[in-house]
């Protein structure tokens, strides 16, 4: 996963893991996760030998995306507004130095 569990609590403002819906992890997290697996063709949640480090962009994304699909269930699927258009968008030029 890009986001930790405490992570997630954390962008959805909640104070501990417990307090989170178990929906999230389950659901949300996953998703978010292959989203922007395919929106930049690199898997940003799993480690290899190259790439050590979940990148911080990579969190960034996730918990924008995770906070909006979660607060509005109307925009799951979507990243259409400039903000995360231009994550994603750095993403994808940083998925060259990785492979």
């Amino acid at each position: 996963m890009i986001l930790t569990r405490q992570e997630a609590a954390e962008s959805l403002n909640y104070l501990t893991v417990d307090e989170m819906p178990e929906k999230v992890i389950s659901v949300f997290l996953p998703a978010v996760d292959a989203f922007l697996k395919n929106a930049t063709g690199f898997d940003w949640g799993t480690l290899t030998d190259t790439y050590t480090m979940i990148d911080p962009l990579a969190k960034m994304a996730a918990g924008a995306l995770l906070a909006r699909w979660f607060d509005d269930p109307s925009l799951i699927g979507k990243a259409d507004d400039a903000g995360i258009v231009g994550l994603i968008g750095q993403l994808k030029a940083k998925v060259g130095e990785l492979t």
